[in-house]
């Protein structure tokens, strides 16, 4: 791998690049000549995602093509596929659909750990699925339209996991997303109506038809939206079960078809071999959710929701207190559960730059909670 420039990784880091010198290694590798080099530079400054400059995003230990404009597939994806694949596990040759696949991910990194799968995988971004159809393999069916529309009807009850990353975010949550998803991202990617879950409702009610006896359908949300959608799973007559991932900060549902083995055809919580309940979700405060892109991706990813407060500095310094948000901040240096920046400082009067400290964090060397700036 090439030494990163160090002019580069200073404008990188400018612009707000937390792993400046990690994207100049990946910047300078993928680069054909200077000129290229010099204009991938130029678009990730100006705000592009990383994935969509170098033209794929690495996922499942896979290289996953990436055009501009199609939704960046998410680390914390990968629960979704290690829960379809275990459903998969006794089914060779099974029958998958990833419905709103985007670049096809989902659905390539199945086909890499599981021999023999006839898939199909739908979106209704034209975009992603001209990527989609890069990046599946050969004879997989992809097809442009809305969830299940486009599937062939041949396929109703013989599909063995249907799986679904549909879009989860509230509506009025789109503005608190980094700035690389909400400007782009397509929103139809992004948009699940006004309590995130108005597409996922709509895959849960359509499953049932597809499903073959003992299938299941695998879909992706957030820890604090499971329940309304297990509830939705139930009601559909699919067996409900849930699996986290603490280290990825994901939550996927899953609900099972009766293959009618039950004693007493009773529903009953399904255990996936993974955390059964969502784990506390940890919270990071903020007046704008001030801070760079790769920070809140970061935070995104591990599914630590954001919250806004704005307060005008005081004679303090500016510092929250612990009356405004109810919690124990402690010492920002000794307790890596909490810490404090103002205005690109730290508020106890350090002047650590707020990128350097967005470095340690991000790369592991303290651990995020409680992050919040001053207006």
């Amino acid at each position: 791998m090439a030494v990163p420039d160090s002019g580069i990784v200073t404008r990188l880091r400018a612009a707000g690049c937390v792993f400046a010198e990690d994207e100049a290694r990946l910047l300078i590798d993928t680069a054909g000549t200077p000129a290229d080099l010099a204009a991938m530079v130029d678009r990730r400054v100006a705000g592009l995602p990383l994935e969509h400059v170098l033209g794929w995003a690495r996922f499942c230990g896979l290289r996953i093509a990436v055009d501009p404009g199609v939704f960046v597939p998410r680390r914390r994806t990968g629960l979704l596929v290690r829960t379809a694949a275990a459903a998969l596990a006794a089914r060779p040759g099974a029958v998958v659909v990833d419905l709103c696949c985007g670049s096809g991910a989902v659905g390539a990194a199945l086909a890499a750990v599981l021999d023999g799968v006839e898939l199909y995988a739908t979106d209704i971004d034209p975009a992603a699925v001209r990527c989609a159809r890069r990046n599946l393999p050969a004879g997989a069916r992809v097809y442009e339209g809305d969830l299940d529309a486009p599937l062939p009807a041949t396929l109703r009850g013989r599909v063995d996991v249907l799986v679904a990353n549909a879009p989860y975010v509230p509506t009025g949550e789109l503005g608190l997303l980094p700035p690389e998803a909400r400007v782009h991202e397509p929103r139809v990617a992004l948009d699940g109506g006004a309590d995130g879950l108005d597409q996922l409702r709509r895959v849960v009610a359509a499953a049932p038809g597809w499903l073959a006896p003992g299938g299941a359908l695998v879909v992706e949300t957030s820890g604090h939206q499971a329940p309304a959608l297990m509830a939705a799973v139930a009601r559909a007559g699919l067996v409900p079960g849930l699996a986290t991932d603490d280290d990825l900060g994901a939550t996927a549902d899953d609900g099972t078809e009766d293959d009618g083995a039950g004693s007493d055809g009773a529903a009953e919580p399904h255990d996936d071999g993974v955390s059964t309940a969502p784990a506390a979700k940890p919270t990071v405060y903020g007046d704008n959710a001030y801070g760079t892109g790769e920070f809140h991706e970061y935070l995104a990813d591990h599914d630590i929701e954001s919250r806004c407060k704005t307060q005008q500095p005081t004679a303090a310094g500016g510092m929250f207190t612990k009356a405004d948000f109810d919690i124990d901040l402690g010492d920002p240096l000794q307790d890596v559960d909490g810490f404090l920046i103002h205005m690109g400082e730290l508020a106890f009067g350090g002047d650590t730059d707020h990128l350097e400290l967005h470095d340690a964090l991000a790369k592991g060397a303290m651990k995020p909670f409680v992050y919040y700036t001053v207006a």
